[in-house]
């Protein structure tokens, strides 16, 4: 059966879908990638790696999520979703806009980012590292601030006709634990979808602060925590630069069959180059988001 196609655009590629994405913004245009529900094979007979749920070969990714959907990526061009039955909708979306998506970009030579990205004074800045330390919750600090956001979790980087990095738009939402919304003081919940039943974790929309225009990368930031009560910035240098980089890659299993190899150490290359790279060392507790956003500004505006 036919279904009607959707049209989106998200990290610089329009997007026919068969399945509705509300998270992403309306696009036009002939299509660059169709997202299809239908039929996925149970496994890749010449699987290349398998890991606990996914597979991999030079140009195709299968995903498993138990109880939600089957994902099949092909050749950077298609992905198949197969949904369980009775999956819900917005936890079908969850691995297609992460992992699903996160694969297909490799597939196209794109670099995706684990990382949250504003915009400040016509640039990009971008904050980077391991899951709930920060990232979504440091963004979305400085779009109540006034500045506007790229993206959230997923975020792709291309080099411009001069050689310089640039941050490519994703898609206008912020996903945030219960605790970080009561950080930001914006925990009343009950307005809020939860990003995957059973889990505190909250989509806060953010279409009125979202830049849907690409932007140079001025800045990219490294957040980790320690048990020390004081914050410090450090400036990286050298081949840190990479190690950094590499290890803030989206779905950095995925990364031996399906990316670009040379075209990753090309981005890498040109962040590095034109970019500032600083490592934010932030108390565990208490999370202060707004400490650590004055932190960011005053080095950025000095």
């Amino acid at each position: 059966m036919m279904r009607r196609l959707l049209h989106y655009y998200c990290w610089g590629l329009n997007i026919a879908s068969e399945l509705a994405c509300p998270e992403m913004i309306e696009g036009a245009g002939a299509a660059d990638v169709h997202v299809v529900i239908g039929r996925t094979p149970e496994s890749l007979p010449d699987a290349d790696y398998r890991g606990v749920r996914f597979e991999v070969t030079d140009d195709q990714f299968l995903l498993r999520v138990d109880k939600v959907a089957r994902y099949h990526a092909v050749k950077g061009e298609r992905i198949v979703v197969e949904p369980f039955p009775d999956a819900l909708p917005e936890e079908v979306r969850l691995f297609l806009l992460g992992s699903g998506f996160g694969a297909l970009l490799q597939q196209r030579g794109m670099v995706p980012m684990h990382a949250s990205v504003i915009e400040m004074n016509g640039n990009a800045v971008m904050f980077c590292g391991v899951s709930a330390v920060g990232k979504s919750t440091l963004a979305a600090t400085f779009c109540m601030r006034g500045y506007r956001m790229l993206a959230d979790d997923v975020c792709v980087v291309r080099i411009d006709e001069w050689g310089r990095p640039v941050a490519v738009p994703g898609y206008p939402q912020f996903k945030l634990w219960g605790d970080a919304l009561k950080a930001l003081r914006t925990d009343d919940t009950s307005r809020l979808t939860h990003a995957r039943l059973g889990l505190e974790k909250y989509n806060l929309d953010a279409r009125e602060q979202f830049c849907a225009a690409e932007r140079p990368l001025k800045a990219v930031y490294f957040l980790t925590s320690s048990n020390e009560s004081s914050f410090d910035l450090k400036r990286i240098q050298g081949k840190d630069k990479f190690i950094a980089l590499f290890n803030c890659t989206y779905r950095i299993q995925f990364l031996d069959k399906l990316i670009n190899k040379s075209f990753h150490y090309r981005i890498c290359t040109a962040i590095a180059q034109y970019a500032d790279m600083v490592h934010l060392i932030r108390p565990d507790s208490p999370f202060v988001p707004e400490k650590i956003a004055d932190l960011v500004e005053e080095d950025l505006l000095s």
